[in-house]
């Protein structure tokens, strides 16, 4: 910059104007007095591990027992779990056992108890997860149980970590009951059916609650409903709500909705056993193990019904129940028979859900089948198309390791892959975990492959007969429960997980050029004894605003890290940044007048040498001198100006300080895990 300044200074110092040397100047003090600001700190995740994940394969999954219950004297710590599993925020997790607790006398077919059971993981990997139970039902012993007994469905929470449920026994009616426990561990009985004349209010809820926005509750009961009759019969079930109370401390509301079984035969459907789902509409949906169009006149029980229940458009109005779809209008029942199970549903509206018999593989003379998964195709214009996306092998096969009977709900992923359970069959018949992948083109068939089949290990150790669904983490590790086998033979908790690693790093603080200091130590721990080569690789993904010269990272010669056991590898991540520079031989600046002096002292001493104009010359020449003497003073003080600044102008600021964020990825085949690590640039 000093070079060229003085270049332009000698070849157009006489043409030079005045106000050119002015902006020279103030440009030159502008870069003297700039300084990189300091960006405000960006939070980010130091260290935090993410854990990686196959893009595919189901083989690829490990299986393991968490817990195996009945582990202390007269079960105590629960017995038989029957439903589902919730996960929370910490991955603890939550479900409840059909027998079991500290009621519990240890004699099966006399124990109607039950408990609400927590798993809460390892701190550190590798270590077993710990069992509690937060509440044990019929804690006030006797018959009545007025608390409840017997749950038999998973638990929902809400956003203060109060858990909701249902027992299909107990109560004030022996009806059962809808309970909720605070976290503080109270237990509260928020409504006990069987308490209007011949069960009208419903009776048996033997699935689970969901919750809507305002905190109202909605489920079913198998039984009860408006239309039991008085001497003695059972009803056919009802939809439920239970309104929460406006009034701080009151009590909850119970309405029925709708009570199944009012048209002949049952057309409208019968007995619904399994949860609902609701749309953003406030529309609900389910399932009814009997009842349907294709109920016969002569008593037969039907093939079951998928039902929608829409809200008034009128407060207090009634509920309207459309039956979406009847099971079983096909020969042999290929379409499937009896949904023991409950719906989910897709963002395009579309339901998938199970039967537990029915399907292509159902003979000609025992109309059983092996079941079925299917789905519901919502219209535009309205109407629903039933297609049936897998059928199981024939209940009672001698190969049905694809698994049989599926008797829970279905989850999805986010690529729309489902996965579920079979009650029972597998390579060893006593259960699998499936998974439906989506076929590769539209109208093509779905894949069916076993995860895993239950009762690998002797004597059934590993769990066996899963009658629940699954629940999936973020990672797309799958949990669910077994209600027999295990080390007692009283059901499991278990894990289907991905081989797989975390990756974590080091933070690191450095001044900008340090070349100490500036490197973070990234550590790959395998899971589910994964082993393989891992390529890693590093890029500042957020940095301070305006930030020159960033950092640059590399992995050099550290990676790729091979994996070879269940011990952790190490890389090092190295850091370079920019130390600032200024520019070389730049003359100091002075200020005041004496910058200007020497020029000025030139300029006069030039104009004394050609001489003042005399009086008697002409305005002209006296114009054209003082002209002169302008531009000759001018350019002594640009050349002057601009020297002057060269000494702070010309250099480089280096690095910006501030916080960056650096994301690393570990790469082995279609397994990937990311991390992120913070550097502070002072």
């Amino acid at each position: 910059m000093k070079i060229r300044i003085h270049r332009w200074c000698g070849v157009t110092l006489i043409s030079l104007l005045p106000w050119f040397a002015f902006a020279a100047q103030a440009a030159a003090q502008s870069q003297v007095l700039y300084q990189p600001g300091r960006s405000p700190k960006l939070r980010g995740n130091t260290g935090k591990a993410q854990k990686a994940r196959p893009a595919d394969g189901a083989s690829s999954y490990l299986y393991g027992v968490l817990y195996s219950f009945c582990s202390t004297s007269d079960c105590k710590d629960g017995q038989s779990p029957a439903g589902g599993l919730l996960q929370d925020a910490a991955g603890n997790l939550y479900g409840t056992t059909s027998r079991g607790g500290a009621s519990s006398t240890g004699v099966l077919d006399r124990d109607p108890t039950g408990a609400l059971f927590k798993l809460a993981p390892p701190a550190q990997p590798g270590d077993v997860w710990t069992e509690t139970v937060p509440y044990s039902f019929c804690a006030g012993g006797g018959s009545i149980c007025a608390d409840g007994a017997m749950p038999m469905a998973g638990l929902i929470e809400d956003a203060s970590g109060n858990l909701y449920g249902t027992t299909t026994d107990g109560g004030t009616n022996h009806g059962g009951t809808v309970f909720k426990l605070d976290n503080t561990g109270q237990e509260m009985v928020l409504y006990g059916f069987c308490s209007a004349s011949n069960c009208t209010d419903g009776a048996d809820p033997s699935s689970g609650l969901i919750q809507d926005a305002a905190g109202n509750l909605y489920g079913v009961t198998e039984r009860g409903g408006a239309n039991t009759s008085a001497d003695g019969g059972v009803g056919g079930g009802t939809v439920f709500k239970l309104a929460i109370s406006t009034v701080p401390g009151g009590g909850w509301t119970e309405t029925v909705l709708y009570s199944f079984c009012p048209e002949s035969n049952c057309t409208d459907g019968e007995q619904p056993s399994a949860g609902l789902v609701q749309d953003a509409a406030g529309n609900l949906y389910g399932t009814t193990l009997y009842g349907g169009a294709n109920t016969s006149a002569n008593g037969g029980l039907g093939g079951g019904a998928v039902f929608k229940l829409a809200p008034p458009a009128q407060a207090g109005d009634a509920w309207t129940e459309t039956v979406l779809y009847s099971f079983c209008p096909e020969s042999n029942c290929t379409d499937g028979n009896q949904p023991a199970a409950g719906l989910i549903q897709d963002a395009a509206g579309n339901l998938y859900g199970t039967t537990y018999f029915g399907g292509a593989n159902t003979s000609a003379n025992d109309n059983t089948g092996g079941g079925t998964v299917f789905k519901l195709t919502v219209h535009p214009g309205g109407g629903w198309t039933e297609t049936v996306l897998y059928s199981f092998c024939s209940f009672g096969g001698s190969s049905c390791t694809d698994g049989t009977l599926p008797s829970a709900s279905l989850i999805q992923d986010t690529v729309g892959n489902l996965y579920g359970t079979a009650a029972s069959g597998g390579a060893n018949n006593s259960g699998a975990v499936f998974k439906l992948a989506v076929p590769a083109q539209s109208g093509g068939a779905w894949t069916e492959t076993p995860l895993y089949s239950f009762c690998a290990a002797a004597s059934c150790m590993d769990g066996g007969i899963p009658s629940a669904g699954l629940i999936a983490d973020s990672e797309g590790d799958l949990y669910g429960t077994t209600s027999a086998g295990g080390v007692n033979n009283s059901g499991t908790v278990f894990e289907l997980a991905l081989p797989s690693f975390t990756v974590a790093g080091t933070a690191v603080s450095v001044s900008p050029g340090a070349t100490t200091g500036n490197t973070s130590t990234i550590t790959l721990t395998p899971t589910w004894g994964f082993t393989g080569s891992v390529t890693l690789t590093a890029t500042i993904t957020s940095r301070p605003a305006g930030a020159q010269d960033p950092p640059t990272v590399s992995f050099g010669t550290t990676s790729p890290v091979n994996i070879t056991s269940a011990s952790g590898v190490t890389a090092t991540l190295t850091i370079t940044t920019t130390a600032p520079t200024s520019a070389a031989l730049g003359r100091p600046a002075h200020s005041g007048i004496r910058r200007y002096a020497g020029g000025t002292t030139l300029a006069f001493g030039l104009l004394f040498g050609i001489g003042i104009p005399r009086l008697r010359r002409n305005w002209r020449t006296r114009l054209g001198a003082l002209a002169f003497l302008m531009i000759l003073m001018g350019g002594l003080l640009a050349c002057g100006g601009s020297n002057s600044g060269s000494g702070g102008g010309g250099g480089n600021p280096g690095t910006t300080p501030g916080t960056y964020t650096v994301t690393v990825t570990g790469t082995s085949g279609s397994t990937t895990a990311t991390s992120t690590v913070t550097l502070t640039v002072t």
